[in-house]
């Protein structure tokens, strides 16, 4: 019931919040977030972090595209909730 409640919040559609991303041929939907210089005054360690829902399998170094751009998911995504993920993200040159 849960998970129902974030079809809206995960729309990639013309009037929706989330961005259409791309590992390798699978795409699914996910919020990406700059992270600031400095969080709470401790430096960044990432550029970007990446909320998406449990059903895509993100994995440590693998890269992600969202909107032409190339991310490394840096580390193992964490969990966020039963049906969000999170993953910090690096921007490729």
């Amino acid at each position: 019931m849960f998970a129902d409640n974030l079809n809206y919040f995960y729309d990639t559609g013309p009037f929706g919040q989330a961005t259409l991303c791309a590992l390798g041929a699978t795409t699914f939907a996910g919020h990406l977030d700059t992270v600031g210089e400095n969080a709470f005054d401790a430096a960044a360690t990432t550029t970007h972090t990446l909320r998406y829902r449990e059903g895509a399998l993100l994995s440590a170094g693998d890269i992600v595209t969202i909107n032409a751009v190339n991310y490394k998911v840096l580390g193992v995504p964490r969990q966020l909730n039963p049906a969000e993920r999170l993953a910090h993200l690096v921007r490729q040159p």
